[in-house]
């Protein structure tokens, strides 16, 4: 795995094309998304505020009540944050609303949910690190140096769903 660049936060067209998932989402479209994305409800760690991120799955198993999801940002990503302080949060995916608690996933299960994903999906897991200015062959070492770069959460249902 070599790193490619360091990925600025999203600004301008790019903030715009990163945010206009939420937009189907408010228009009560976001099942078109499907299952490959969810909505996550989150409360700001200082303002208090509900705010609302679109994230892609990495690995839905609505089964068994949980989602993982990637922060290729890292701690960087103000949702992380927020979730850092108030774990507690509400995803819509599939049309479905569920109430979840959020935790980072140690650097261990985040190798296995990644190299998982990898085997699944390799050209999706080589453009994901790609667009977050990694380079990888995807192997199973390069998955997990990725793993150790980024965080994993993941995203368990509450005892509430609706």
């Amino acid at each position: 795995m070599r790193k490619l660049r360091d990925v600025p936060t999203p600004a301008g067209m790019t903030l715009f094309l990163h945010r206009l998932p939420n937009v189907l989402y408010r228009l009560c479209l976001g099942r078109l998304l499907g299952s490959r994305f969810l909505l996550l409800e989150h409360r700001g760690r200082n303002s208090g505020r509900t705010h609302r991120t679109v994230l892609e799955v990495i690995r839905p198993d609505p089964a068994a009540g949980v989602w993982c999801v990637v922060s290729g940002w890292g701690d960087r990503a103000q949702w992380l944050a927020n979730l850092r302080v108030t774990p507690q949060a509400r995803i819509e995916t599939a049309g479905r609303r569920v109430a979840v608690d959020a935790r980072v996933l140690p650097d261990d299960d985040a190798e296995r949910e990644l190299i998982d994903y990898g085997r699944r999906h390799p050209r999706a897991a080589r453009a994901v690190a790609r667009a977050l200015g990694w380079e990888i062959d995807g192997t199973e070492q390069d998955l997990g140096e990725l793993a150790r770069a980024v965080r994993v959460v993941e995203f368990a249902a509450g005892k509430q769903s609706t």
